[in-house]
C-alpha cells in the first residue's frame, strides 16, 4: 500500500512536466502557430507567411519599433508579443498600445504557446524560417540595431 501511495504521489508530482510542449528548435516546423492578432484576429501561420518570427517579451522599456510602418512586411518578418505572464491591468494597458501600431503583429496569451519559444533575458528571440515554415536558425537580438541586423541580414 506504501509503494502504491509512493508511485502515486510521484506520478502526480511529474503530471505539470507533461503538459507543456518541448521549446521550439531547428527543424521543427512553424507551421499552424496560431494566436490573434491585436486587433483579436485569429492568425494561423501558414508556409511562407514570414522568413523571420520575432519573439518579444516586453518589461515596459522601450520597444524600439521601426519607424517604417512598412518594415515588417517589406523583411517577411512577422512580431510575436508574450503576455502570457502579465496581470489583467498590465494585459489591457498593452492591448491599448498595440492596438495603436500600424503593423501587424501576434498577441502570444497563453502560456504553453509562449513556453515554446527559447529565450534570453531583455532579447528577442529570432526564428528563422525556409521556405516550408520550418524553423532553420534560432538566435536573440537585443532591441534595436540588433534586431534590424537579425532581421535585414538574411
Amino acid at each position: 500500500m506504501k509503494v502504491r501511495l509512493a508511485i502515486l504521489a510521484i506520478a502526480f508530482l511529474l503530471l505539470p512536466l507533461t503538459a507543456f510542449a518541448d521549446a521550439y528548435k531547428v527543424g521543427d516546423s512553424f507551421v499552424g502557430f496560431s494566436a490573434p492578432d491585436q486587433h483579436g484576429a485569429v492568425t494561423t501561420f501558414k508556409a511562407g507567411d514570414a522568413k523571420t518570427i520575432l519573439f518579444d517579451t516586453p518589461d515596459g522599456g522601450d520597444s524600439q519599433t521601426p519607424n517604417d510602418p512598412a518594415w515588417f512586411s517589406k523583411n517577411q518578418a512577422l512580431l510575436l508579443i508574450n503576455v502570457s505572464n502579465f496581470a489583467p491591468l498590465k494585459r489591457r494597458m498593452a492591448a491599448s498600445r498595440m492596438e495603436s501600431k500600424p503593423f501587424k503583429m501576434l498577441v502570444v496569451g497563453d502560456q504553453a504557446a509562449a513556453g515554446r519559444f527559447p529565450v534570453q533575458a531583455g532579447k528577442f528571440t529570432v526564428l528563422k524560417l525556409d521556405a516550408a515554415g520550418k524553423i532553420t536558425a534560432i538566435s536573440y537580438a537585443a532591441p534595436g540595431a540588433d534586431v534590424k541586423k537579425a532581421v535585414e541580414g538574411g
